[in-house]
């Protein structure tokens, strides 16, 4: 699941031929092979598995890749172990004659093989498996993708309400996303989004803390003993609610694990989603103590000494700040009018009603939401404009 790019719908070349690697340490087969599924597919083929891995690395991702069971150092039992971790949204399958057939129907059994195919292997039978094994590659592709769209644009519409009802606490979404998607970056993570939604969603369990409770928590004021209680219990809280969205529990526990990550031991990127969860929660928990420094009005160097002096952060991880791009060189202090203003401009100062009271804080991040609420005051007592905004530049 993890370690995969997904590639845009749109950007998608219909007339691209779905990619097959067979490896074989048989020419004549390899040849036999190729003689079927090259005029269908952008064929690739090895004669040792570890040829194959270079062929995956080097030109991958591959929809099928099959392999036959008895080659010399690394049989295909084992290639094909090492094509699931690298690219475990490959179809793969195993070629075996009747004697490794014991070894195939384990290896498929485990869960690691799509399926076997007999030698000698008839060209019908072999085109079929292939065709299905891309169908069956298709299919994961486009779940994912779908999961990952629809959950972009859920988690966006929540964020935009939840800023609204409960703005302190969702005033930095965008900061978090990108304090984690810059480590993730130095990660060599290409498949960010479980981290990038779990930062957006970190302080999701803050929507039952009352509003007074907040603000001393975010003015960093002394808070009472049940407020410092409840405060303890709000990454749990948001676990919960994550939980009763289908298939984010990893996400969840991400969530529920900020303050209180597992020891990582470095694997990068993760092969499971318990070893995605300890690297998440070790992430978030980096990524919000860089926030609160910077909230606190500290420089970046002064957010950055605090946190070496942690005991509770794995420092591994603080280390990748070092090269943190600077968010200022980046933005332009523009002055605009209420109609010019847009989503992910950067309010830089206090946005008035002309009655002299605040309608949104300095630091707040516009999206539609916050446009439209502030269109509305505009239709009733009136907005103080023009407002200034720090608008990110384009890349």
């Amino acid at each position: 699941m993890y370690g995969v790019d997904f590639q845009k719908e749109d950007d998608a070349d219909p007339w691209e031929q779905p990619k097959v690697l067979c490896v074989d340490d048989e020419p004549r087969v390899l040849e036999g092979l190729e003689n079927h599924l090259a005029l269908e597919y952008d064929f690739h083929m090895a004669t040792s598995g570890g040829e194959g891995l270079e062929i995956l690395e080097g030109y991958g991702p591959f929809s099928v890749v099959i392999s036959d069971m008895r080659m010399p150092v690394m049989n295909g039992a084992e290639f094909l172990r090492q094509v699931r971790e690298r690219s475990p949204d490959t179809t793969r399958m195993l070629l075996t004659g009747q004697s490794d057939l014991e070894s195939a129907i384990a290896a498929v059994n485990k869960g690691a093989i799509f399926r076997f195919l007999s030698k000698p292997c008839g060209p019908d039978e072999l085109l079929d498996a292939v065709a299905a094994g891309v169908r069956f590659n298709g299919l994961i592709l486009g779940e994912r993708q779908l999961l990952q769209q629809t959950l972009n644009g859920a988690v966006s519409v929540l964020t935009d309400v939840f800023a609204l009802v409960v703005p302190t606490a969702f005033s930095r979404v965008q900061a978090l996303k990108g304090y984690m998607r810059h480590l993730c970056s130095c990660l060599g993570i290409v498949e960010t989004w479980p981290y990038e939604l779990a930062a957006s969603l970190s302080r999701l369990g803050c929507i039952t803390l009352p509003p007074d409770t907040l603000d001393r928590l975010y003015a960093r004021r002394e808070l009472t003993t049940e407020e410092a209680e409840m405060v303890r219990k709000h990454p749990q809280v948001g676990e919960r609610l994550l939980t009763r969205i289908p298939r984010l529990g990893f996400v969840a526990e991400m969530v529920g694990l900020q303050d209180s990550p597992q020891e990582w031991n470095g694997f990068v990127p993760p092969g499971t989603e318990a070893e995605a969860v300890t690297l998440g929660s070790n992430l978030l928990a980096v990524a919000l103590a860089l926030d609160e420094e910077i909230v606190a009005g500290h420089s970046r160097g002064e957010a950055f000494a605090a946190l070496q002096k942690s005991k509770t952060l794995d420092q591994r991880i603080v280390k990748l700040l070092v090269n943190l791009p600077d968010e200022v060189s980046e933005e332009t202090i523009q002055v605009l009018t209420l109609n010019e203003l847009r989503s992910q401009m950067v309010l830089d100062q206090d946005v008035m009603s002309k009655t002299g009271s605040p309608i949104i804080n300095k630091g707040r991040e516009l999206n539609f939401a916050l446009i439209e609420r502030l269109k509305n005051f505009s239709r009733g007592v009136g907005v103080v404009e023009p407002i200034r905004v720090r608008v990110p530049q384009q890349r």
